[in-house]
Formats: C-alpha cells, sequence, structure tokens
C-alpha cells in the first residue's frame, strides 16, 4: 500500500512492522545508544588517562619539593656543624644567662 503521507507513512509503516510506536521509539532509543557508546568509553578512557597524568603530576612536584627541603636541611646541617666546629669547644653559659667566668 502506497501513501501519500511522505515520511509520516513511513514511520507509520516502521512502527506497525516492528509492533508498535512505542517499541520503535525504544528500538531507535537503543540504536542511538549503541552508536555512542565507543565514544562515550572513549571518553572514559581518556578522562582515566587525564586523572592518571594528573596525579602522577602532583606526586612528581611533591617529590620535588621534598627533595628541595631536604637539600637545604642538609646544607643547614652542614654549615652548623661547620660553624661548631670553628667555635671550638667552649664552656657553655650558666643557667642564669650570665657568660662571666665568676658567676
Amino acid at each position: 500500500m502506497v501513501g501519500n503521507l511522505g515520511p509520516y507513512q513511513e514511520i507509520v509503516m516502521r512502527a506497525k512492522d516492528v509492533g508498535g510506536v512505542d517499541q520503535l521509539i525504544q528500538s531507535i532509543e537503543k540504536a542511538a545508544e549503541l552508536r555512542s557508546a565507543p565514544k562515550f568509553v572513549a571518553m572514559g578512557a581518556l578522562a582515566g588517562a587525564g586523572g592518571v597524568a594528573g596525579a602522577v603530576a602532583v606526586r612528581s612536584a611533591f617529590q620535588k619539593r621534598l627533595a628541595l627541603r631536604e637539600a637545604a636541611a642538609d646544607e643547614a646541617r652542614a654549615h652548623l656543624t661547620e660553624l661548631a666546629a670553628k667555635s671550638g669547644p667552649e664552656d657553655p653559659p650558666n643557667a642564669e644567662g650570665d657568660d662571666s667566668p665568676e658567676g
């Protein structure tokens, strides 16, 4: 049967073939989901890779800061050791803060 309704006639005939309008809509939705699924998988993979790359960058920055702090601490320790060696063994000041030998 050929109708004069154009595209509407085609939709009506397809709906009749699949068992009704609801089934036609479901089949169209399912086809759209299947076509878009690879895109979502790719987007998820990219997002996951971006998250991992971000975590690696944060870890690397943290490790660099830690290394700089450790280097500064080592330098300060070496400087203090050098100062202590240069000053030699001296009598420590007494408890009252008086540096005089008479006390």
